[in-house]
C-alpha cells in the first residue's frame, strides 16, 4: 500500500543508483505523487539520523491534503494567468 511521509529530521531522497536527488528538513514529506498517480514511490530514502514519521494512507491523503494542494495549485495557475507573459498560454 502507498502511503505520504513526513520527515523528522533530514532525509535524503535517492534513487536506484543512489544519486542524490533532494534533501528534506524537519515537516517535508514525500509519497504524494505515488499517491496521486495511485503507482508505487519511485525514490528510495536514507535517513543521516534516528528519523520519526507520521504516515498517511492514500485514502486520508485524497480526503484531506490533497484538497489543500489542488487549492495551491489553481491559485498558482490563476496568478500566472493573470501575468502578461502567460496571458496568451493554454
Amino acid at each position: 500500500q502507498d502511503q505520504f511521509w513526513f520527515c523528522s529530521p533530514d532525509v535524503k531522497s535517492k534513487i536506484e543508483m543512489l544519486m542524490e536527488v533532494v534533501e528534506l528538513d524537519d515537516g517535508k514529506s514525500f509519497g504524494e505523487m505515488a499517491l496521486i498517480n495511485n503507482k508505487p514511490r519511485a525514490a528510495t530514502i536514507l535517513c543521516k539520523e534516528n528519523t520519526h514519521f507520521a504516515v498517511m494512507g492514500q485514502e486520508d491523503y485524497k480526503e484531506t491534503l490533497m484538497k489543500a494542494e489542488e487549492k495551491k495549485k489553481h491559485a498558482l495557475i490563476d496568478f500566472l494567468q493573470g501575468v502578461p507573459l502567460f496571458k496568451t498560454w493554454g
